[in-house]
């Protein structure tokens, strides 16, 4: 299904606008450089793939200072990055990173399996706000700032942009996370809980969860990626 690009920025945009001020409102006043979060920018190859692919990370690390930046400083950051790091367009990305080779490793299983340039990945993650400096979680008030954003945020991104399938890079430590966002879910093991199905009323029948790429490449990334897209085949096809 064909997604009408204008259209979808704007209401992410109007969404965003409102988290933004509330965020502002209730920034915590201790911390001197507070992380911003990640508001997406959809692309046109998104919108006019016939197979949409969400995939979720962790948390952004060091995405820039929450007092420097504003709305459109933002959306404008995500897009040069996606345009110039993620998007398949391009030849070869310039963040050659083990998060976003993983992008490109289950783009090319996927237009195999569907058909050339059949499918577009959309890059997310499942916690908006990381760390200003360094990785992993940031800390628990930086965590209950932003509470509010899983259902008003990444919720109603999945609604807007109907991925066909999400994968969630994230591992089982962020599935509290998942459950925030989405609700009611449930998990059906593919292999070894390495790779799960979860299953809820919100997201797509093809919603997979496994480890970041980081772990995978210790214990074979090629392996449990090629596992993902046969799991898909379960279903047949994506939903639509």
């Amino acid at each position: 299904m064909e997604l009408n690009r204008e259209e979808i920025n704007k209401k992410l945009q109007a969404r965003y606008e409102d988290i933004w001020k509330k965020l502002k409102a209730t920034q915590p006043s201790a911390i001197e450089s507070l992380p911003t979060p990640l508001f997406l920018e959809v692309p046109q190859t998104y919108c006019d793939a016939k197979y949409k692919i969400m995939i979720f990370g962790q948390e952004t690390h060091e995405w820039g200072n929450f007092s420097e930046h504003n709305l459109d400083g933002l959306i404008k950051q995500y897009h040069e990055f996606y345009e110039n790091n993620v998007s398949f367009s391009k030849d070869k990305s310039q963040y050659n990173v083990i998060f976003f080779r993983a992008f490109k490793k289950i783009k090319k299983l996927l237009d195999k399996k569907f058909g050339e340039e059949n499918s577009e990945v959309i890059w997310n993650n499942i916690v908006k706000i990381g760390k200003y400096e360094g990785k992993n979680l940031p800390s628990e008030e930086i965590m209950k700032w932003q509470e509010p954003l899983y259902e008003s945020m990444i919720k109603f991104e999945v609604e807007l942009l109907k991925p066909d399938i999400i994968i969630f890079f994230t591992g089982p430590n962020y599935d509290q996370y998942i459950k925030k966002a989405f609700g009611d879910i449930s998990y059906e093991p593919i292999q070894d809980y390495k790779i799960v199905f979860i299953q809820s009323s919100n997201l797509p029948k093809n919603s997979i969860r496994t480890y970041h790429p980081g772990y995978l490449n210790r214990i074979g990334i090629d392996t449990y990626l090629k596992n993902i897209v046969d799991a898909i085949e379960l279903y047949n096809t994506p939903m639509g």
